[in-house]
């Protein structure tokens, strides 16, 4: 360790093998928990960085609620015979004047499978009717050709970059 190194990044340069977030616990004296990957910068834990997230803010205009809240479950019927999408869950303010759509799909191809299918292609331009889009956000990495077309309609794109994923029952944390 060089003098001026903090035992922290000098941990993470044995961990990564001289890259902070590569490499195994192993190589310095660790074990190879999640947690201690996580502590010392690892996304190699249980993340998976190929699942990809979509946030969605849609502000739905006056007295358009009823046909709004329609399209909408038509949307969800539709989005859950989709191969790989694993989430699609909207939230409605207490108004219900504004929503929140949160989406997980398993990969880019299960993003690419959405973002060209019947919900986007059919239903996402009459829900765009009745509402107006305040926010659209992506976390992962879509294929370029979806994230070409996610960026045209005004989606804001973050590459993951790092996390956790604790997939155990809350019952088996609760115990470690």
């Amino acid at each position: 360790m060089a003098d001026k190194d903090h035992p922290k990044q000098a941990a993470q340069r044995s961990v990564a093998g001289g890259k902070s977030g590569e490499g195994s616990c192993a190589a310095a004296g660790m074990s190879n928990s999640p947690v201690q990957a996580i502590v010392f910068g690892s996304s190699r834990g249980s993340m998976n960085p190929h699942r990809i997230h979509f946030v969605l803010d849609l502000n739905i205009h006056d007295g358009k609620f009823p046909e709004f809240e329609r399209v909408i479950k038509a949307m969800t019927d539709g989005t859950a015979h989709e191969p790989g999408a694993l989430a699609y869950e909207f939230y409605l303010s207490s108004d219900n004047k504004h929503c929140r759509l949160l989406e997980t799909y398993a990969d880019p191809a299960a993003v690419r499978a959405h973002i060209t299918g019947g919900v986007v292609q059919q239903l996402v331009p009459k829900m765009l009717e009745l509402s107006s889009l305040a926010r659209f956000e992506v976390y992962g990495e879509p294929d370029a050709e979806s994230a070409a077309r996610l960026r045209a309609i005004g989606a804001e794109i973050y590459p993951h970059w790092n996390g956790l994923e604790n997939v155990r029952p809350a019952a088996a944390r609760a115990t470690s």
